[in-house]
């Protein structure tokens, strides 16, 4: 227990990019939902800068999952930071649940 402090320090920028990045894609979905069912019409030539970002955003969000994806140990650091928070703080970290889905 001596070095729970610590490892919450530790662990706290990988959690929070791990919150950072659920964020993202939960934004990042609802936005394509909403293009989606905009039914909105891409043409390079006629919507440039429309269609670049769309692509962009289509293309971020795959490079984020497929880097989420090789990440093996990120059950292991949001349980063991939670588990640090819980012994710290007394309770679960509020963004928990949500990561543990």
């Amino acid at each position: 227990h001596q070095d729970t402090p610590g490892l919450l320090k530790n662990l706290a920028l990988y959690y929070f990019t791990f919150v950072d990045v659920l964020d993202f894609k939960q934004h990042a979905c609802e936005l394509l939902a909403t293009i989606d069912a905009c039914q909105a019409f891409f043409d390079i030539t006629v919507n440039f800068d429309f269609t670049k970002n769309y692509l962009d955003l289509v293309t971020t969000y795959a490079a984020l999952m497929i880097l989420l994806s090789r990440t093996e140990e990120r059950e292991a650091i949001v349980g063991l930071y939670n588990h640090a928070h819980e012994i710290t703080h007394g309770s679960s970290d509020p963004e928990y649940p949500r990561l543990a889905q």
